[in-house]
């Protein structure tokens, strides 16, 4: 069993809050993707339950990239400064591409962003940490990629202060076909990661697609049920699924939230 549940919002201006509110009958941590503080101060005021605990998803906008990374603007990297205090969480991923998901494509374009110049990255590092040293929680979201890749964009970071690293472990992107070699490489970074950090956190997904809109997403709860047993065999007390907004999208909402409150402690 998990004891901690924890779901991203990439959109939550499309979540029938009411509802969701309503289905929610477990404890979970929702982090609210905003462009500003005073953005998710206004979804606090409107989402209320004893069951659910709000965090801030700092977001950029596309054409500054949308995640953060060392190719991130210095006046994108500094609208984290706002979020001094609070509990956040950090997305470390290549600035996002200019189409839809595509294997082939997003192969090609994370090839083309190894070849950029990362001149921030120093900069995102530092701003990170004072922020840590700040009072701020942050949970910081990394790929499993090469480590040298991530070093170079200044996609990853050494957990330090109130930082707790987290490995994105979607299966479905790729689709179905490849789905299981995804799942099978995976399992190994986690691992290898475990034996590194043994604080390390994983998010699963994807319910349903995110912001590159055609990415693979699960057919049915035992496709959920699957990735929830496998970071759980790997030994890990907390789980984030991607996400609130995909669920209640969904034709059976409840069918996935209960299939998720069966791993809760």
């Amino acid at each position: 069993m998990f004891k901690k549940i924890t779901l991203w919002c990439e959109f939550p201006d499309t979540v029938y809050w009411k509802k969701a509110i309503k289905l929610i009958d477990f404890k979970v941590k929702i982090y609210i993707a905003v462009k500003s503080k005073k953005e998710f101060l206004e979804y606090k005021k409107k989402i209320k339950s004893k069951y659910i605990t709000l965090a801030a998803w700092p977001i950029l906008p596309k054409s500054q990239g949308y995640w953060f990374s060392g190719l991130t603007p210095k006046k994108g990297i500094d609208k984290l400064k706002q979020f001094k205090g609070m509990d956040i969480k950090i997305d470390l991923e290549p600035p996002i591409p200019p189409f839809d998901y595509n294997n082939l494509k997003i192969v090609l374009w994370l090839i083309e962003m190894f070849f950029r110049k990362a001149k921030n990255k120093e900069y995102l590092r530092e701003t990170i940490y004072w922020l840590a040293k700040n009072d701020t929680k942050i949970l910081v979201n990394e790929f499993p990629l090469p480590k040298f890749y991530m070093e170079k964009l200044g996609i990853t970071i050494e957990k330090k202060y109130n930082m707790t690293l987290q490995m994105m472990m979607y299966t479905s992107p790729p689709g179905r076909l490849l789905r299981p070699l995804v799942k099978w490489y995976n399992k190994r970074i986690l691992r290898k990661s475990l034996k590194d950090n043994k604080s390390m956190l994983a998010s699963i997904g994807l319910i349903g697609p995110g912001i590159l809109n055609t990415e693979g997403y699960y057919r049915n709860t035992n496709d959920f049920y699957g990735d929830l047993e496998m970071v759980q065999s790997a030994g890990l007390e907390n789980v984030t699924i991607y996400s609130i907004d995909s669920i209640m999208h969904r034709e059976n909402p409840k069918e996935w939230l209960d299939t998720l409150k069966k791993f809760t402690s």
